[in-house]
């Protein structure tokens, strides 16, 4: 049996598109590998195979490539010579096993030397499809749908196209960071930023002793899902509580508080992020969403960082994060209450347009630099996988 990938940005790469079927190559053999199913995989005009037993379990396949960034579809192919008895005798086979009365060729000559064209090799499988097996064709809603793709010197058939999740292979967009609050938002985030091929680790901030251990589950959960899209990762736990407190029983402003724990988190998870060798941060912030959302105390919230802070979601409204987080698995767990990080010490009226200046300033009486290195000491560090 041989499976058949297709990508669609990747083809669009010019000069670099060998390395990005290469990785996309490497990717899909390792995780089938990891599954327990062994192939052979190679890169072809415009596609990839990987030929496995034919007796190799297709649900576990499915649950290979559903996840494998890069992959836009694949499908289950037979695969023959390209001589015409060859490409005919296939089709019969194939849509024999098919239940339906109707049916349609739909072939793609990758070999541009191949001596018939697309649309001959449709006219001419479907006479003799016609005159077989007493199929009718049907150009506009067929019960099947025979592809036939002939690429160098072979013939690919197969009768089902899945749909793939698109994107970037991982592992060729660099590495990144995300902080994994437990709502929503961030998983959302982390999952966009993993389709461009980025591969991303994840920081959680939790209040534990002082709260039960139910924000970390939900964080170590979530961090499973998003882990499937790429190879292993790693999760940061770090407690903020005593940081909180500090910051409440300080001499600054009330309103200022939120901002001041954002852009601590923020630096806290630039350490980190420089230890493991990312480049970048990812958020789950969107334009007016909260308080601490503004565009004013969104800038100040980046100004704590010396590495881009990715936010993917900014544009986003509610729904259609709320929407992106039922489709990849992550919502119900997300909407599961449990004791927040900065629930607790959340002030009553939060500024919504805060000064950069006067928020610098607030760091320099509370001493944030040494609150972060003590938060570092104090966080743990477990591998995802």
């Amino acid at each position: 049996m041989v499976i058949l990938v297709h990508y669609a940005e990747i083809g669009l790469k010019g000069k670099n598109r060998p390395f990005f079927e290469k990785k996309l190559a490497e990717n899909i053999k390792s995780a089938l590998q990891d599954a327990g199913v062994p192939a052979d995989v190679r890169c072809l005009p415009g596609r990839i195979t990987a030929e496995i037993s034919d007796n190799a379990d297709k649900s576990t396949i499915c649950g290979v490539l559903d996840v494998q960034f890069g992959a836009a579809s694949y499908a289950f192919a037979e695969s023959t010579g390209t001589s015409f008895g060859d490409i005919k005798h296939s089709a019969e086979k194939l849509i024999a096993k098919e239940s339906g009365s109707t049916f349609r060729i739909a072939a793609q000559r990758g070999n541009k030397k191949y001596p018939y064209t697309s649309q001959e090799i449709n006219e001419k499988v479907g006479e003799h499809i016609v005159r077989t097996l007493g199929r009718k064709v049907d150009l506009t809603k067929p019960d099947i749908t025979c592809f036939i793709e002939i690429v160098e010197d072979t013939a690919f058939l197969y009768t089902e196209k899945l749909r793939g999740p698109g994107g970037l292979p991982a592992g060729t967009g660099g590495n990144a960071l995300a902080l994994l609050s437990g709502g929503i938002d961030s998983p959302v985030a982390a999952r966009l930023v993993q389709r461009r091929g980025v591969s991303v680790g994840y920081v959680h901030f939790h209040s534990y002793p002082y709260t039960d251990r139910s924000a970390i589950g939900k964080a170590e959960k979530l961090a499973r899902i998003l882990q499937k899209y790429q190879p292993p990762s790693y999760l940061y736990l770090v407690p903020f509580a005593e940081i909180q407190k500090l910051i409440v029983n300080s001499p600054v402003p009330e309103p200022l508080r939120v901002v001041l724990y954002r852009r601590t988190m923020v630096k806290i998870s630039q350490r980190a992020a420089e230890k493991e060798g990312a480049s970048a941060l990812v958020t789950g912030e969107s334009i007016g969403q909260v308080a601490s959302q503004t565009l004013e105390n969104v800038a100040a919230i980046g100004d704590a960082a010396d590495m881009p802070i990715l936010r993917p979601l900014i544009g986003f409204d509610k729904e259609e994060i709320i929407a992106k987080a039922r489709e990849i698995g992550t919502y119900e767990i997300s909407i599961k209450e449990c004791s927040d990080v900065c629930s607790r010490f959340v002030p009553k009226h939060p500024a919504t347009k805060v000064r950069i200046a006067d928020v610098r300033r607030a760091e320099l009486e509370i001493g944030t630099e040494r609150l972060v290195s003590e938060a570092l000491k104090r966080s743990e560090r477990n591998k995802l996988r």
